[in-house]
């Protein structure tokens, strides 16, 4: 699916959160 956008930005979604797409994603 694509990813939902933020004006300015790129946002990914992970497990249901968006997190900006230029930062690591913690794991969990």
């Amino acid at each position: 699916r694509p990813a939902p956008q933020a004006p300015g930005s790129v946002l990914e979604e992970v497990d249901g959160v968006l997190k900006p797409a230029d930062q690591p994603a913690p794991a969990q």
